[in-house]
């Protein structure tokens, strides 16, 4: 039977020091990195289920044999955490691990579910207290800190801007195997856990609703291993005083405006199996005259995002939806209109191309690029993770009878590649996670992922119908809302929705929700050309199972201002 000192030997493989004096791993010390301390603590509170205990909320009168955790328990492991940040150790945590390994290691890991004996009890309260110190000495790890008074951000400490320093490396020469104390980079901030076993990320936002492993944590996040998914956490830039305001003001364009019955094509296929393969054909877009070349599609989102500046302000944001164009045509589309509006700091768009030059199938992708001053930053694409299937009533729906036949099931011919899911960091504080269409929906292997780390703003690529609130996209918008807390923007085309509906008028385009408010469908007109949102960052204190406070400088995207915009 596998015992607690077990556990954290396949954690820690190489011990918890970097370079032991006889050169052999040992486990008497406490890891002194504490995203290494959280992924042990984290994975026992895990499989012990340890933060249902009552003993977590109830009053110590309440359970005579299992006492709370005293009220005292915050402050604590706040304080604590802060030493640990800032020397790389606490006397909280040196005590409370040397309990875990010499009193407890020879344990069976079924003790950390056991309700009945106090004793057992005594070790789920170590287990969390550490979890809670490694969580609290991450404060600030994965963010530029701005340390003007006044900025509401706690000072991070050297090891947290050591941290950021090799973030910042690792972005500058993405190809190189990561170097110096974080080899596994931007995939995990652990030192000594191999990313096979655990990955740890930094988190935006926790859950106030529900009873999970998400809720006790507020600066890290326990993930798989990166062979189940390959999550990456993205910096652009250093200095977060580069941001102009508190505002977020982004421009949907939601091209393609109309397709003809040949966009969808099916594959030839020599089985008789019911399912079949289409493909998307560009051919099938209609085109206007002013967007069929880059030369002249610069020059009319050159006009529209004016256009839209005029109706919102700076523009810090293109979003266009799944499938918008391909994506040779995307990428220097991107830096053209980052080169005419010095404003624009993100580029959003559903593309379709090759992962790799090694892939066998083309990849619906989405393409994000990252600027400052008009100057390219990074740029990276997510392959989409689940193949979209298109049932006889969708075939119907969108009018492609003709096309693809009703008796069979049509699955979007792409290729799956190994599941990856990018977070950036759009403003000090605020992160992104973008999702293609159907990713939205199935909740393996990455939603865990994303619920885990909690995206300040979720931006779905949909090629789909009218994004109503009664639809499917609004159902699983408002999970993400309530769990972890996110604001989700999905946005498709007009081109199915006009197909859907038979014919032109206004089109909700895109459908908004944010944590505690109302779902908003967002529509434009029928000679519309663009949908232009303002959001504004909104202070939003949380709370984590054990009492621990977020501080005021955790904020959340409110719609404030959505406007049509016209050529």
């Amino acid at each position: 039977m596998s015992t607690i000192l077990d556990i954290i030997r396949q954690i820690l493989p190489r011990g918890t020091v970097l370079q032991a004096p006889d050169g052999q791993p040992a486990w008497d010390e406490c890891p002194f990195w504490p995203p290494d301390l959280f992924a042990i603590a984290a994975t026992l509170v895990e499989r012990g289920s340890i933060y249902t205990r009552p003993w977590m909320y109830a009053a110590p009168s309440d359970e005579r044999d299992h006492p709370a955790l005293t009220s005292k328990h915050a402050g604590l492991a706040v304080m604590a955490g802060a030493v640990h940040r800032a020397t790389g150790t606490s006397l909280y945590a040196q005590r409370r691990w040397k309990l875990l390994v010499r009193r407890y290691g020879g344990c069976p890991v079924s003790a950390l579910a056991d309700r009945g004996d106090r004793r057992n009890a005594r070790l789920q309260r170590i287990v969390v207290q550490l979890m809670c110190v490694a969580d609290e000495a991450a404060e600030g790890i994965g963010f530029p800190v701005d340390h003007r008074p006044g900025n509401g951000m706690s000072p991070v400490s050297e090891a947290a801007r050591l941290a950021h320093d090799a973030f910042v490396e690792a972005m500058r020469h993405p190809g190189d195997a990561p170097q110096g104390p974080l080899p596994h980079l931007p995939h995990s901030l652990c030192c000594l856990v191999p990313d096979h076993v655990a990955c740890v990320l930094p988190k935006t936002t926790l859950p106030s609703v529900g009873c999970t492993l998400r809720g006790l944590s507020r600066n890290l996040a326990l993930l798989p291993s990166c062979g189940i998914v390959k999550a990456s956490w993205l910096l652009a830039s250093n200095d977060t005083r580069s941001a102009p305001s508190d505002r977020l003001n982004l421009l949907i364009i939601p091209f393609p405006f109309d397709i003809d019955g040949q966009a969808l094509t099916p594959i030839p296929s020599t089985g008789a199996d019911r399912a079949q393969y289409f493909s998307i054909n560009f051919s099938g877009y209609h085109l206007p005259a002013n967007v069929r070349t880059l030369a002249s599609a610069r020059a009319t989102l050159k006009h529209l995002i004016a256009r839209a500046t005029a109706q919102i302000g700076t523009i810090h944001g293109v979003v266009f939806p799944e499938y918008a164009m391909a994506d040779r045509l995307a990428r220097p589309l991107a830096r053209s209109m980052a080169r005419d509006h010095p404003g624009l700091e993100i580029v959003v768009a559903g593309t379709l191309g090759r992962a790799s030059e090694n892939a066998a199938l083309a990849s619906n992708l989405a393409l994000i690029a990252r600027f400052e001053n008009g100057q390219r930053l990074r740029t990276w694409s997510q392959s989409k993770h689940h193949r979209w299937k298109l049932d006889p009533f969708q075939i119907r729906r969108y009018q492609m009878g003709h096309a693809l036949d009703v008796n069979h099931d049509w699955w979007e011919c792409i290729d799956i590649d190994q599941r990856v899911c990018n977070f950036s960091i759009i403003r000090n504080r605020l992160s992104l996670a973008v999702l293609i269409c159907e990713d939205l929906a199935r909740m393996d292997p990455v939603m865990p992922v994303v619920h885990a780390i909690g995206p300040s703003l979720v931006i779905a690529l949909l090629m789909d119908g009218p994004q109503l609130e009664a639809r499917w996209c609004g159902r699983y918008a408002t999970a993400l809302a309530e769990d972890p807390g996110s604001s989700v923007l999905s946005v498709t085309s007009t081109a199915l929705i006009h197909r859907s509906a038979g014919k032109r008028g206004d089109a909700v385009i895109a459908l908004w929700k944010e944590a505690g408010g109302l779902a908003r469908e967002l529509a434009i007109g029928a000679d519309d050309h663009g949908l232009a949102l303002s959001l504004a960052r909104v202070p939003r204190e949380l709370i984590t199972l054990d009492g621990r406070k977020s501080g005021d400088h955790n904020r959340h995207l409110s719609l404030v201002s959505a406007c049509p915009v016209r050529l």
